[in-house]
């Protein structure tokens, strides 16, 4: 999660991530496969509620 926290308040693209985040590919893999089962909307919901 840091990493896709780190790549949109940096504006930048997947290739940029910096190597503590390991391989950006592995990262969007994984970025990928929680937008299609839904996490990062329940995420947001969770967030929502909390307010």
């Amino acid at each position: 999660m840091s990493a896709v926290f780190w790549r949109y308040q940096n504006d930048a693209k997947w290739r940029a991530l910096p190597d503590e985040f390991g391989s950006w590919w592995m990262v969007i893999q994984l970025f990928i496969r929680w937008s299609k089962l839904g996490v990062w909307q329940r995420l947001l919901e969770k967030v929502k509620d909390t307010d």
